[in-house]
């Protein structure tokens, strides 16, 4: 199987490369060691867009199975899983207090969550 990597995002400290993947799962490169990535099942179908917040703590996921995966990094557990019925997300980004969470979905929707990481 053939996979690409959809979406990439470094870790604050530049420590960590995470890649979301066409095949649904997500992989965690340590940048310092250029070792082979730690990979992780994430969605049922493409992962479409990806974002940590600034202590690297959370990490929220988005796929073509139209679920947000909010995940905590560390520990790489699922935390918290959120459906949308109507589309899919399409990008994502945490704000800098982590306070807010935008998405733009498939129906050209900005959608924000307010307090989600909490």
């Amino acid at each position: 199987e053939n996979k690409v990597i959809n979406s990439l995002e470094f870790s604050s400290d530049g420590s960590s490369l995470i890649g979301g993947c066409s095949s649904g799962e997500i992989f965690i490169w340590d940048t310092t060691k250029g070792s082979t990535p730690d990979v992780f099942a994430g969605h049922e179908g493409a992962i479409s867009s990806l974002a940590l917040s600034k202590n690297s703590d959370i990490l929220v996921t988005t796929g073509d199975d139209k679920k947000v995966k909010i995940w905590n990094y560390r520990n790489r557990k699922l935390i918290n899983e959120i459906k949308n019925n109507k589309h899919i997300f399409l990008a994502v980004d945490i704000s800098p207090d982590s306070k807010y969470t935008v998405f733009v979905d498939t129906g050209g929707n900005i959608v924000v969550y307010d307090n989600i990481l909490s």
